[in-house]
């Protein structure tokens, strides 16, 4: 019942943006007869964001929300659509400006945008020829929380734009890969302490990843005072493992006897034949088509409004599901280990040797077969704000909040979390500096970067820290470099 509900109200707000769309036909009819008026509902979004894009998060007008793992590539696509006029905006003025000599008519360009974070370790230490760890230290730290996270990713976005005055068009191909991999804080605290006698320690570690690859187009139009973009997509998984825990118990006994012991079990779903790929022997060969009829189809909507001449506000929904990927490869796995050791003391005493008992270990990979495994992306729901205090784009600050659903490589069985973003952002003719902080995707971060726009080609590069701890985000513990060119005219 619960689907039903949740296809009746996706099938609602699909209808719903069609309507908007067909509503809208007379206005991008005038758009297309009179391409010599620019408009100046867009912004510039400048630089890449920090993060994963799992998800394709909107960057309407001046507000860019960034993303939290594996960089937000795709911000940098939506800073290249059509920025409007660096002029003030005056309400009272009836004609509208000329296009500024730095927009571009058309372009082709692309990002791409490594990270990888932890919530502890900085960086340095890592690095140095002996790594110190100092297990007391971590324990009795505030800091390490709930137990040791790592993350890595990377995104990359290839696109091409058309920027008309009311009427923006885009296409993109992109390929975004998270990992994430946790280690509970009972693991640190039995290596800081030790355990009780007879008493059982559990200990928890858990990975989670996934491999989109996806490609659409971008729809921009304006409405009046209403500014809309339509983002569909057709994606592909081509690796999803959802996030799962294997549980280390360890019993050290009274007289001196020792067992450990573990189990888990978990899935790695792809639209690749990976057990044919791994059976191969190098001789696989490649079938387009049976990854295509794995793939599936989402939407992602956006509207903003311009509420005062230098505010406007909005909201997004990204990941609507309309057709969902079902992949029909992967494997089911499961691991369990056991050792059990004799009482130290007793064993040395009587003969000097100490017993034991075989290590037993046991794994299976079972092929999933035809069965086929639903698979979507992040359900992504947002507002957001784009102010531009001097009423010019000297200085612009935008920001936004999110919640997000149905994210199952993260450590929550629920799948949700809440994100939020808030950039600064400066247009001094061809150089645009930006800040951004943000919260997004369970990850912390804090950007600088700059464009630097000489129409026919330009240069985007940020810099980023960020952790899953607040505090250790400023310690550089991760890192993530966003680089991005555009070429056009």
């Amino acid at each position: 019942m619960l689907w039903r509900g949740l296809e009746i109200y996706f099938r609602g707000f699909v209808l719903l943006a069609a309507v908007l769309v067909f509503v809208s036909m007379p206005a991008l009819g005038e758009v297309l007869a009179d391409t010599a008026e620019p408009d100046m509902a867009y912004g510039v979004t400048a630089g890449l964001q920090g993060m994963d894009e799992r998800m394709r998060v909107p960057v309407p007008e001046e507000a860019a929300a960034s993303k939290g793992r594996a960089a937000d590539s795709k911000a940098l696509k939506n800073r290249a659509e059509a920025p409007e006029s660096r002029k003030s905006e005056n309400p009272k003025e009836k004609s509208k400006d000329k296009k500024s000599f730095w927009d571009r008519y058309f372009e082709l360009g692309f990002s791409v945008a490594p990270g990888v974070s932890n919530s502890y370790f900085s960086l340095g230490s890592i690095f140095q020829e002996e790594l110190v760890i100092d297990f007391n230290k971590m324990v009795s730290s505030k800091l390490l929380g709930r137990g040791l996270t790592v993350n890595s990713g990377l995104g990359t976005d290839f696109f091409l734009n058309l920027n008309m005055n009311k009427f923006k068009l885009g296409f993109f191909t992109d390929v975004d890969a998270d990992v994430l991999a946790c280690v509970d804080r009972d693991l640190f605290e039995f290596l800081a302490n030790g355990n009780e006698l007879d008493t059982p320690v559990n200990m928890g570690m858990g990975l989670g990843a996934s491999v989109f690859a996806s490609t659409g187009f971008d729809v921009r139009f304006k409405v009046g005072k209403w500014h809309f973009q339509a983002s569909p997509s057709l994606y592909v998984p081509i690796v999803y493992v959802p996030y799962k825990s294997i549980v280390l118990t360890t019993v050290l006994g009274s007289d001196g006897s020792v067992s450990m012991s573990t189990s888990g079990s978990g899935n790695l779903y792809s639209a690749l034949p990976v057990d044919a790929i791994v059976n191969s022997n190098g001789n696989f060969q490649f079938n387009g088509g049976d990854l295509m009829s794995q793939s599936g189809f989402d939407l992602g909507v956006t509207a903003m409004y311009r509420l005062l001449p230098a505010l406007k506000v909005g909201g997004y929904v990204q990941g609507i599901p309309i057709v969902p990927s079902r992949v029909r490869h992967g494997f089911t796995y499961s691991l369990t280990a056991e050792f059990t050791g004799a009482p130290v003391l007793p064993s040395v005493v009587n003969n000097g040797t100490y017993n034991v008992n075989d290590p037993q270990f046991n794994a299976s990979f079972t092929s999933v077969g035809q069965t086929r495994q639903t698979v979507l992306r992040p359900l992504r729901f947002g507002v957001l704000a784009d102010w531009k205090p001097l009423s010019s784009d000297y200085l612009v600050l935008s920001g936004g909040l999110e919640l997000r659903f149905l994210d199952t490589i993260v450590k929550n069985n629920a799948g949700s979390g809440f994100g939020y973003h808030v950039r600064l952002h400066s247009e001094i003719g061809p150089f645009i500096p930006y800040f951004e902080t943000s919260f997004m995707d369970e990850i912390f971060t804090h950007t600088l970067g700059f464009n630097l726009n000489l129409r026919f080609v330009e240069l985007q590069l940020g810099a980023s820290l960020e952790s899953h701890n607040f505090i250790k985000s400023f310690a550089a513990t991760g890192a993530a470099v966003d680089l991005g060119l555009i070429f056009g005219f």
